[in-house]
């Protein structure tokens, strides 16, 4: 089976910029087919504008998927 693309760069965002669609949402909208829960943060304070966070993140739903803290 052959198949042509001849879309060449411009699928995905560079599709949608090239004809100015405006998509449903937006890249990193946070849309999941699971759910996580977050507990146990702490925030240490290191300098002027150095933090370390530490949490604790757990996949609380039915599907395996990961998440961006």
């Amino acid at each position: 089976m052959n198949v042509t693309y001849t879309e060449k760069a411009h699928f995905g965002y560079r599709y949608y910029d090239l004809n100015n669609i405006e998509p449903k949402y937006p890249f990193g909208f946070g849309l999941s087919y699971t759910t996580f829960n977050y507990s146990d943060i702490s925030i240490q304070k290191n300098g002027l504008y150095n933090y370390t966070v530490n949490f604790n993140i757990t996949n609380t739903g039915k599907f395996i998927g990961s998440e961006v803290a």
